[in-house]
């Protein structure tokens, strides 16, 4: 094997480590930030382009509002709903927020 190659070899083998150790400092982080929080929960809204629907019957909402509950700020606690509510598309918004905005209360 030529030198060239060897070298090449160990300069992806330090990428990869740098890579996963990068990765694993990530992961450790426990808070997420705004957006992200905000994208993750209107990923799991079930919604029809019209209305919000079944948010009081899914586990994934309740699980996420403790989370969020933990990691964010209160004072980011609405504008994170409204925020999600608005990122669905849905056009019955208030609606969708007072559903979303009970089950976060009563949690």
């Amino acid at each position: 094997m030529k030198r060239t190659e060897q070298e090449r070899k160990e300069r992806e083998l330090k990428r990869s480590q740098k890579k996963v150790e990068v990765l694993g400092r990530k992961g450790a982080k426990a808070k997420s930030s705004v957006g992200e929080c905000i994208t993750d929960l209107a990923e799991i809204i079930f919604h029809d382009g019209t209305d919000v629907y079944n948010t009081e019957d899914d586990d994934r909402i309740v699980e996420f509002f403790m989370i969020m509950k933990d990691d964010q700020l209160e004072k980011d606690w609405d504008a994170i709903l409204r925020k999600a509510i608005r990122k669905t598309g849905v056009k019955n918004k208030e609606p969708g927020f007072q559903k979303i905005k009970a089950i976060f209360d009563e949690i």
